[in-house]
């Protein structure tokens, strides 16, 4: 096929993507989710967020599942999931399938799948001791040198990834596409393009396989002539490179009914996703009066000290219920004689009246988890219940408050509407309790902080 008559069945494959992009895809979340979806993305450490269910999905990261094919079929979760991603990240859908297209001739769309078509296991390291782990080519993008692996193992490890997952491959492809590669394949540099320009320019300029930065002739590799644009693509000048893109297009014309999903990675932040939806069952609950530290000091002299004005048990309800959100959030053991400590000795005892205002904030800070102030609506209250975070309020007033002060912790908000409260003054939970009750009850609408993990 001639390059004229080649660039004319391009063209007429970027027309077909705009039709079809305009009766199929939909700018919103709201669909129903299979049991397909639902096992990829808890598997993939990556989170759905429908808002008609008002519920998420996966925040719990973990290895892609066994057995996964070496090849995709048309509609398959891993492509719908990167081109939904992709455009979630600023690229248009046309944009988006170049990418993805080029990523099914690399890989499969697999994150497991090493240059030769073998399947890592569940453990495997990319990068260590300062070298590759394997030869070739590895990953959705097949990341072949040193460097770029490592700083992909870099990258997985920051968020706790395993590095052959699609969490851990599409946060790094991300950040290469908008990063040291933006000069060519940004958003802003694809997004006018049609289909056969986009994915040459991707397959030209990242991707980067040996028939395009390389020309084939005779079955070997030549320089002489790198084509720069699609209008330098001949079948009978750079048959390498004629080669490539007609694989690639090929791959990305498969991609055009595929509906793309909407699905975001934990750590960005257009959908909050802290860490696993809380399991109300498995919840850690304390009691200010525990017998482990009710006689301990709560004051500037910390836990040890000599305050001579007040204990955990008298007036540390503020850091005994922020130990309760820590030690959730986390998934470690922070007690409140070691929250009372920290607090104590960064002045946010207040004597007669239990602690200051400030010591969500304070706490939060100390262990690196993220605290936002919020309005004390039930709606705002809800919104972050249902992203995973964790709310730290105070009140006056009947229960779940005292007649004096008194700090609880939201832990969850129920499938019933209510509101489970972590009450510090009982051994578990306060019980579950309606929305407006709590408010009613005397909550303080100006202390209210909302706690997850960055």
């Amino acid at each position: 096929m001639g390059h004229k008559k080649l660039h004319r069945f391009l063209s007429c494959l970027a027309c077909f993507l705009i039709a079809v992009t305009i009766v199929t895809v939909s700018t919103t979340s709201s669909f129903a989710l299979s049991d397909r979806h639902r096992t990829i993305f808890k598997e993939n450490g990556l989170m759905f967020w429908n808002p008609d269910e008002k519920t998420s999905y996966g925040c719990e990261y973990g290895d892609i599942a066994s057995g996964v094919e070496d090849t995709i079929e048309l509609g398959d979760d891993n492509a719908s999931t990167a081109i939904g991603f992709l455009m979630q990240n600023g690229y248009t859908q046309t944009a988006a399938v170049a990418i993805v297209g080029n990523l099914l001739v690399e890989s499969g769309v697999n994150p497991k799948k090493l240059q030769g078509g073998a399947i890592v296991s569940d453990d495997f390291v990319a990068y260590r001791n300062g070298s590759k782990t394997f030869s070739g080519g590895f990953g959705l993008a097949q990341w072949t040198s040193a460097g770029r692996v490592s700083k992909l193992q870099e990258y997985a490890d920051s968020k706790n990834l395993n590095v052959a997952t699609m969490a851990a491959q599409l946060g790094f492809l991300i950040r290469e596409l908008t990063g040291a590669y933006s000069s060519t394949v940004s958003p802003d540099k694809l997004n006018n393009l049609g289909l056969d320009e986009a994915v040459f320019r991707v397959r030209r300029y990242y991707e980067g396989p040996a028939r395009m930065v390389y020309d084939t002739h005779d079955g070997k590799y030549y320089n002489d002539y790198v084509p720069n644009s699609l209008s330098e693509v001949s079948e009978t000048k750079t048959p390498g490179v004629y080669y490539e893109l007609t694989k690639t297009f090929n791959a990305a014309q498969k991609l055009l009914g595929v509906t793309p999903t909407s699905v975001v990675l934990s750590e960005d932040k257009s959908v909050v996703c802290n860490h696993k939806p809380i399991d109300t069952d498995s919840l850690v609950f304390y009691s200010q009066c525990d017998p482990a530290w009710k006689n301990l000091n709560y004051g500037k002299a910390g836990v040890r000290g000599n305050n001579n004005i007040g204990t955990i048990c008298s007036s540390g309800c503020g850091p005994t219920s922020f130990a309760v959100i820590a030690t959730n959030l986390l998934h470690k053991s922070i007690t409140p004689a070691e929250t009372s400590d920290i607090a104590g000795i960064g002045g946010m005892h207040v004597q007669g009246v239990g602690s200051s205002h400030q010591i969500t904030n304070y706490l939060g800070n100390h262990y690196g988890l993220e605290v936002i102030r919020i309005a004390g609506n039930i709606t705002e209250i809800n919104k972050y219940l249902d992203q995973g975070y964790m709310i730290h309020t105070s009140g006056k007033g009947s229960a779940p408050f005292t007649r004096g002060g008194h700090y609880i912790a939201i832990v969850s908000h129920l499938e019933n509407g209510n509101w489970l409260v972590a009450d510090s003054s009982s051994r578990g939970p306060s019980g579950e309790y309606k929305p407006q009750a709590v408010i009613n009850a005397g909550m303080q609408v100006g202390n209210v902080w909302a706690v997850g993990v960055k």
